[in-house]
C-alpha cells in the first residue's frame, strides 16, 4: 500500500500516512545517490571555504544554476593548482543527499581547471611556489663544468 494514499473507501474516515523528515531524505537519498554515481560537471568556483581539516567547500556555478560542493582531504592530496574563487573547473563525484540539511551536493574527488591555460596556470603556480622557496636564487645556482668528471648511466632490467 502506497504511504501517500487514502483508505479504499471515500466513506471511511482515514488519517493519510506520513513520512518523518528523515523518513523522506532517506527515501530521496535512496533514489538520487545511486543514479548519479559518476559524474562530470564543469563550473565556476564560488564561495570557496577551506576548513582546517583539509576539505574544501565550495560551489559550482553556472550561468543558470548552483551546486554544492565539498572535497574531502584536499590538503592530504598533492595539489597541482590553487583553489579560488572565479576558477572554472571541471569536478569528477557523486551526487550525496546529506540528510540533516535535506540538501544534495556533488562529493568531488577529482578537480582539475578548464581551458587551453589550465596547464601554464598549474605550471606558473609551480614556478611561484619554487621561487618563494628560493630555488631561483642565483646564491643557489652552481656553475657547470666544461668538462665532466663523472658520466653515470641509468637504466632498469626492464628497459
Amino acid at each position: 500500500m502506497d504511504l501517500f494514499t487514502y483508505g479504499q473507501s471515500q466513506k471511511e474516515s482515514v488519517e493519510p500516512k506520513h513520512l518523518t523528515v528523515s523518513q523522506l531524505n532517506a527515501r530521496i537519498k535512496g533514489a538520487l545517490e545511486p543514479t548519479f554515481q559518476d559524474v562530470w560537471v564543469q563550473g565556476e568556483v564560488s564561495n570557496l571555504r577551506p576548513a582546517t581539516s583539509g576539505h574544501l567547500y565550495f560551489s559550482l556555478k553556472d550561468s543558470g544554476s548552483m551546486i554544492s560542493a565539498a572535497f574531502f582531504g584536499w590538503g592530504a592530496r598533492k595539489k597541482t593548482f590553487d583553489m579560488k574563487d572565479g576558477l572554472q573547473v571541471i569536478c569528477h563525484g557523486r551526487v550525496t543527499l546529506y540528510p540533516p540539511r535535506g540538501s544534495y551536493q556533488i562529493t568531488v574527488d577529482k578537480i582539475e581547471p578548464v581551458g587551453a591555460g589550465a596547464l601554464q596556470y598549474q605550471f606558473e603556480q609551480l614556478k611561484m611556489k619554487l621561487q618563494a622557496e628560493g630555488l631561483f636564487d642565483q646564491a643557489r645556482k652552481r656553475t657547470l663544468p666544461k668538462f665532466p668528471d663523472r658520466i653515470a648511466v641509468v637504466t632498469s632490467p626492464s628497459g
